[in-house]
C-alpha cells in the first residue's frame, strides 16, 4: 500500500490509520489516562495470579515449542524470556485465563486484554516510555470500537472482541513499531482479514490468538505486504466477509474518534466470568441488605435486559462446565443468595442441588428501548411481595487489586503489588520501563487467604 494517500480519497483503513498515527498523549484525556492504568494494573495482577493455570502450562509449550522462538521480552511470573509476539501470546492467554479483566462499554471488547501484551512486549523490545505504551493502547482501543460503532447491529453476529479485537493489537504494535501512515493501513488491512473467529471452545487462547495476530498484521503492514485499499469496506471486504454487510456509512463512528473516547465506558470485572453476572451479583446483593431476602423465600427471578448475547453460557443454569459458572447469569443470583456473592470455592464447586434449586427459577425478558447495558431484576417472594433493582454496567467501574488477590488466595505479595501499583501509576512520566519487566518477570508468592471467612465478591 503506497504511503502517498493523497492522490486518492482516503479509504476507511487509511482515515484511521492517519488519526492513529497522529494520536499523542497531550490528546487524551485525563480521565481516560487514569482509567486506563487502572486497568492496566487489574489485567496484569490476573496475569499474575494465572501464572501457573493450566492454560498458562499450554501458551508456555507453544512458544518454547517450535511455534516459538527465544527472545529478551518478559512473560509473566516466568523467568524465561521470549520473543516479543511469543511473549504477547502467553501473557494475553494468563490475562484472561482467569476471566476477570476489563471490557469497553456499550461494545463489550476486552480491550486493555488485548493490547496490553502486545504493548508491553514491543515496549520491552523497542525500548519505548511509558507515554508510548499508553498512547499505543489507547489509539488501538479507539480504532477497534470505532469499527464497532459503525455496526453496532453486528455485535450479535459475532462476539465483539473476537470480530475486532485484532485491529486494537494491530494499530498497538503499529505505534510501537513506528509504522507510517501507509504501513499502519496495510496492517489494518491484514487485521481484518485473519483476526475473527469461532466463538467458543478455543478457552482464553482466543486473546493470545488475538494479540498475535493483530502483531503479525502489523509486522506484515512493515514489510509493505501487498493488501487492498478498501480491505475493510469493499466487496468483498471485512465488514461483508464476516458480518454479512457493511454499515450504511462509517462518517457518524469516524466524528466520533478523539472526541467521544470508548475508554470512558471502560469497566472491570470484580470477580471471574462475565460482566453481566458482575452486575446481577451487585443488583441481588442489594436486594438481600435491603429486604433481609433469604433463598427459602425467592420463588422466581425475572431478568430484563436491553440485549441478549449470542453466548449461551451467560443463560446457563448448570450442570455448569468448570470456569464457565461464573459466566453465568442464574449462577451470580445463585450463589448471591447462598453466600452473599461469589466465593471461590463456589466458584470452584458450582455443581451442587442448592445451586440448581435457584437457577432454575431464573428467567430471562427482552427490554426495548432503553439504554443498552441495562438489567432490571424482579424477585418474587413467598408472601407474595415483588422485589426491584435495576442498574447498568457503571456499577462495576470500582475495584481492588487487594481484594482481588485475597479472592483467589495466591499472586503478588504486598512488596510486589506496591510496586507494581507505583510503575503503573506514574507511567505516563517514565522514560526507562526496565522495571515494570523486571517486577512483571518476578514469579508470584503463593498467597493463602486470611479471612475468617470465605473472601467474597458481593456484599
Amino acid at each position: 500500500m503506497a504511503d502517498d494517500l493523497s492522490a486518492h480519497p482516503p479509504t476507511l483503513s487509511e482515515r484511521l490509520a492517519t488519526w492513529a498515527s497522529g494520536l499523542s498523549l497531550d490528546d487524551i484525556p485525563q480521565d481516560v489516562v487514569a482509567r486506563l492504568k487502572t486497568a492496566i494494573l487489574q489485567d496484569l495482577v490476573m496475569g499474575l495470579i494465572a501464572h501457573d493455570d493450566w492454560q498458562t502450562e499450554r501458551a508456555l509449550r507453544f512458544i518454547q515449542g517450535e511455534g516459538g522462538a527465544p527472545g529478551r521480552c518478559c512473560v509473566l511470573g516466568q523467568a524465561g524470556r521470549a520473543a516479543p509476539i511469543d511473549a504477547a501470546y502467553a501473557n494475553a492467554a494468563m490475562i484472561r485465563a482467569l476471566r476477570q479483566e476489563d471490557s469497553l462499554m456499550p461494545s463489550g471488547i476486552h480491550g486493555v486484554a488485548i493490547t496490553l501484551p502486545v504493548a508491553i512486549a514491543l515496549a520491552e523490545q523497542h525500548g519505548r516510555s511509558g507515554a508510548d505504551v499508553l498512547t499505543a493502547m489507547v489509539a488501538g482501543c479507539e480504532v477497534a470500537a470505532v469499527l464497532d460503532r459503525a455496526a453496532p447491529d453486528k455485535r450479535m453476529v459475532r462476539t465483539s472482541s473476537h470480530t475486532y479485537g485484532g485491529f486494537a493489537a494491530a494499530v498497538t504494535a503499529a505505534r510501537l513499531l513506528g509504522l507510517d501512515i501507509g504501513q499502519t493501513a496495510t496492517a489494518l488491512a491484514y487485521a481484518g482479514n485473519i483476526a475473527a473467529m469461532i466463538q467458543l471452545g478455543f478457552e482464553d487462547h482466543q486473546y493470545a490468538v488475538l494479540a498475535r495476530n493483530g502483531m503479525t498484521a502489523a509486522y506484515l503492514g512493515q514489510a509493505g505486504a501487498p493488501a487492498p485499499r478498501d480491505a475493510l469496506e469493499g466487496s468483498p471486504g471485512f465488514y461483508e466477509a464476516q458480518l454479512g454487510g457493511r454499515p450504511e456509512s462509517f462518517e457518524p463512528a469516524l466524528a466520533s474518534l478523539g472526541v467521544d473516547f470508548a475508554l470512558t465506558g471502560l469497566v472491570l470485572k470484580p470477580a471471574p466470568g462475565t460482566l453481566n453476572s458482575g452486575v446481577a451479583v451487585i443488583l441481588m446483593a442489594r436486594l438481600i441488605v435491603e429486604h433481609g431476602l433469604t433463598p427459602q423465600q425467592v420463588i422466581r427471578i425475572v431478568v430484563s435486559r436491553a440485549f441478549e448475547s449470542n453466548d449461551p453460557v451467560k443463560h446457563a443454569k448448570g450442570p455448569f462446565i468448570l470456569d464457565y459458572a461464573g459466566s453465568s447469569m442464574p449462577f451470580a443470583f445463585a450463589a448471591t443468595l447462598l453466600d452473599g456473592g461469589i466465593t471461590l470455592e463456589r466458584f470452584k464447586n458450582p455443581n451442587v442441588p442448592e445451586v440448581f434449586d435457584i437457577t432454575r427459577k431464573v428467567e430471562f425478558r427482552r427490554l426495548q428501548g432503553v439504554n443498552e447495558g441495562l438489567q432490571q431484576i424482579e424477585v418474587h417472594t413467598v408472601d407474595g411481595r415483588v422485589l426491584r433493582a435495576e442498574g447498568d454496567y457503571r456499577l462495576l467501574r470500582n475495584t481492588n487489586v487487594e481484594e482481588i488477590v485475597r479472592f483467589h488466595g495466591k499472586g503478588p505479595d504486598t512488596a510486589q503489588l506496591m510496586t507494581l501499583t507505583s510503575i503503573v501509576g506514574d507511567m505516563e512520566h517514565l522514560a526507562d520501563l526496565s522495571p515494570l519487566f523486571s517486577c512483571l518477570a518476578e514469579r508470584p508468592a503463593f498467597r493463602t487467604a486470611i479471612a475468617q471467612r470465605p473472601n467474597c465478591i458481593g456484599l
